[in-house]
């Protein structure tokens, strides 16, 4: 056997001498790769991550489930974010709310906020909702349009006066019958600052969306603020839905862009532009896997179902605070309600309150 013994002469002191710079190299090698991936860390995009790994996976022939990938990477940002290192800048298009829940001293709790729909001026039931909300410890209310029938300011202004004496924090996007008035959202923007926010709730970033106009197309600029929303929102508020696949009729076919009364032949051309759109936007809350579900108003029916491209997205459509549908009770659909919605950790969960 060969012993081999270390040189403990000049060989011994430029090995010292080596190892200290190598030392000194890796060390800033590693300081510099620190600071460059906090850096990046604000740009942090979920959607690109899974689809590099996908594609590594795929080089290395290992089959993994693309749901899975996705999830794994939103834990990893959520608890990157859970340090306090990563501090993204708000948007400056649209309204971006902060809102803060939670104990201070760090423990968690149900969270809950109310969503309304399709009030139609019906103040009675809106005030009756607004005192069901109030004793169930409802901090926030989401109002997801027809807020009135015709759209003027003098009923605009009376849901708003109702929903500020409640003394709950709220937030109001139009529905298609709070445009007929000004045939548009002139009025509603009259009473009401926005109809478009990025609400953050106990963590989760809620993106409510105007889509109320079924044959006007949505302006550009606004278009590109809920695509650039949307990359970090949980939960998605609409006036109308995008998807109905599967609901029995007629809700299967009540959506962005469709109507049940013929038109002309214009009207069907703008239409079908906004019906472009709506593909659009699903096209959008599809491929961002951190959206779970969607909530529209519009139906007067609380119904929900799976999205037949991803089956982890949910499409919710919010019941009715009105007890007449034009002249008809609102119960031949359903008993008016509305929404309550949960968050738990990671997780939500929904629940009707019945106004009956």
């Amino acid at each position: 056997m060969v012993k081999r013994r270390r040189n403990t002469g000049d060989t011994g002191i430029f090995s010292r001498f080596f190892r200290s710079v190598v030392t000194i190299v890796v060390l800033s090698a590693f300081v510099l790769f620190v600071s460059l991936f906090i850096r990046e860390l604000s740009s942090f995009d979920i959607n690109k991550f899974t689809s590099l790994t996908n594609k590594i996976l795929t080089k290395a022939n290992i089959d993994i489930n693309e749901d899975k990938i996705g999830q794994v990477a939103g834990e990893f940002a959520e608890r990157l974010s859970d340090t306090g290192i990563v501090d993204g800048e708000p948007n400056d298009v649209g309204d971006v709310v902060d809102h803060e829940e939670g104990s201070s001293d760090g423990s968690t709790r149900d969270v809950k906020v109310a969503i309304f729909s399709d009030i139609h001026s019906d103040y009675g039931s809106l005030q009756k909702a607004l005192g069901f909300a109030k004793n169930k410890g409802i901090e926030t209310i989401f109002v997801l349009g027809d807020l009135t029938e015709y759209g003027s300011v003098e009923g605009l202004e009376e849901v708003k006066d109702l929903l500020d004496s409640s003394g709950i924090e709220y937030f109001v996007i139009p529905g298609d019958h709070d445009l007929a008035e000004s045939v548009g959202s002139d009025n509603f923007l009259s009473v009401f600052d926005s109809n478009d926010y990025m609400v953050e709730v106990d963590g989760k970033n809620i993106l409510m969306f105007d889509n109320s106009a079924n044959f006007t197309k949505i302006k550009q600029s606004r278009m590109l603020w809920f695509k650039d929303m949307a990359e970090s929102a949980d939960l998605v508020f609409l006036s109308q839905p995008l998807f109905s696949e599967g609901l029995t009729p007629p809700f299967n076919s009540m959506y962005m862009g469709s109507t049940r009364d013929e038109v002309s032949e214009e009207m069907q051309i703008l239409q079908e532009q906004v019906r472009d759109q709506r593909d659009e936007l699903l096209e959008t809350i599809r491929d961002y896997r951190g959206i779970m579900a969607v909530f529209s108003g519009d139906h007067h029916k609380e119904d929900e179902i799976e999205d037949t491209e991803r089956n982890s997205l949910t499409h919710h459509t919010v019941g009715a605070i009105t007890e007449e549908i034009g002249t008809l009770p609102q119960a031949l659909v359903q008993s008016p309600r509305f929404l309550i919605l949960s968050f738990i950790g990671r997780d939500y969960k929904v629940s009707d309150v019945l106004l009956d």
